[in-house]
């Protein structure tokens, strides 16, 4: 037995009477359990753990769902970005197309004409009429090769960044020049009338 231990005791106590003769005497005795030793304060301590342990979920779960919150807003900010650069690369893409599409027939149809012209020249026979077939050849290679050496500042015209600036002064000489390219095609389409 314990001394510490909490509980009811009997305590025998043995004394001499006489020369070979004892005598004994019980006493009871109650040991009071201290604080900690109680079923109240086992009860208090268990119910402290677990609010400490609910109070600890409780903030990582609010901490969870903070992140989660902010991970929702970062996805969808990246999402948004990803939408704006694929709409981007699109209109890129479309613009592209344009482009490569008008420089073709910018191309072909100065080389279309200056092909029948050639095959004009080779059929006529009359020098006066060769002298204008060669003079139109001569012109349209001219203009042809003025719209090829500049055809880095044609591009900038459809370029994304470009499109909405104000530039009178380029879109001008573009104009121009496209009216010198096709002006020979036109009159000798005119001619033929």
């Amino acid at each position: 037995m314990d001394e510490d231990s909490p509980g009811n005791y009997t305590l025998e106590i043995r004394y001499l009477v006489a020369e070979d003769r004892f005598t004994y005497k019980s006493i009871p005795v109650e040991i009071m359990p201290l604080l900690y030793q109680t079923l109240w304060f086992r009860i208090l301590i268990a119910a402290a753990l677990v609010t400490i342990v609910l109070v600890i979920v409780q903030i990582r779960t609010g901490f969870l769902k903070g992140k989660n919150k902010d991970l929702k807003s970062n996805l969808e900010s990246t999402d948004n970005e990803l939408k704006a650069a694929k709409d981007q690369l699109k209109n890129e893409s479309e613009y592209k197309e344009k482009i490569i599409r008008s420089i073709s027939h910018d191309i072909s149809t100065p080389l279309s004409f200056m092909s029948y012209l050639t095959q004009q020249l080779h059929h006529t026979e009359d020098q006066e009429k060769q002298k204008e077939l060669f003079e139109m050849i001569s012109k349209t290679s001219e203009q042809l090769f003025k719209f090829t050496s500049g055809l880095s500042e044609y591009t900038k015209l459809y370029h994304t960044e470009h499109i909405f600036e104000a530039q009178d002064y380029f879109l001008d000489e573009l104009i121009e020049e496209k009216k010198e390219l096709f002006e020979e095609i036109a009159v000798k389409k005119i001619q033929k009338l």
